[in-house]
């Protein structure tokens, strides 16, 4: 006997179920949040994505693939190194500052109880690496020398994890930008001497 066909979709749904997750958190977000934000009842969830943490996977997948996958894109962009995590920066700082939400689901899923998930663990060691590398073969024009390097790709990931968390407690545009100039400063500083 064959289900009833699905009017939804799914990966409407999915960026539906990552907003909300973004926005409350995994730890606050029920199953009648989820019910209600997605329109659709707890069976065809269950039925369609599984519990509450597959759901919360597949929406990190989802966050990690798009909105990661577009910020670290940026980096890729042609440019000089100051240039190009110029451009990051300033792009995560506009993103938190338009965002009702603010805050970032990688920095947001860390401080929640999916840290001691192994497998959502994993998406967020992913996600940090990949930024990290990315940052990393950016600045290789800057730092040839890879442990240089590879400390500066670190403060850098630190540095815009930090922006999102200032930016959910509230610190201001000119706050985070300051950060950022003073950030991009430093680095011409180190990278001159």
């Amino acid at each position: 006997m064959a289900g009833r066909p699905k009017n939804f979709d799914e990966s409407t749904t999915l960026e539906k179920a990552m907003e909300l997750f973004w926005e409350k958190g995994y730890d606050c977000t029920g199953i009648s949040d989820l019910e209600t934000s997605l329109g659709l009842g707890r069976q065809s969830i269950y039925n369609t994505f599984g519990d509450k943490r597959s759901l919360f996977l597949k929406a990190f997948h989802h966050y990690a693939s798009t909105r990661s996958g577009a910020m670290v894109a940026l980096l890729q962009q042609p440019g000089t190194a100051e240039k190009k995590i110029d451009r990051f920066l300033t792009a995560l700082i506009n993103m938190q500052c338009r965002n009702e939400r603010t805050g970032c689901l990688l920095a947001n899923s860390v401080s929640s109880s999916m840290q001691s998930d192994p497998e959502a663990a994993a998406i967020v060691d992913a996600s940090l690496k990949r930024l990290h590398k990315e940052l990393s073969n950016t600045l290789v024009d800057i730092f040839p020398h890879a442990s240089e390097r590879n400390k500066t790709a670190w403060l850098l990931v630190n540095t815009a994890q930090g922006l999102c968390i200032l930016s959910k407690s509230g610190q201001s545009k000119n706050t985070l930008t300051g950060i950022k100039n003073q950030t991009l400063t430093l680095i011409s500083s180190a990278a001159t001497h």
